[in-house]
């Protein structure tokens, strides 16, 4: 299922990891993949399914830090 690559995607992994080590352009390039994947869904003409993968993406990036406490 597409919704479990995105979530695998190295976006998902750099803002869930506690590392305070990530450099701007790893981040940006990790986004720019992620926005990609995103433009190639939203080019399908099943709009039900590409809405459906787009609300788990929100859901996740809203849960990627809930919890965590800022330092």
């Amino acid at each position: 299922m597409i919704a479990s690559i995105l979530k695998s995607m190295r976006l998902f992994v750099l803002l869930n990891e506690p590392s305070q080590e990530i450099s701007v352009n790893e981040m940006e390039n990790a986004y720019l993949d992620f926005v990609e994947q995103i433009k190639l869904i939203n080019a399908s003409k099943d709009y039900s399914y590409a809405f459906r993968t787009l609300n788990f993406v929100r859901i996740e990036l809203s849960n990627t830090n809930r919890g965590k406490k800022c330092t």
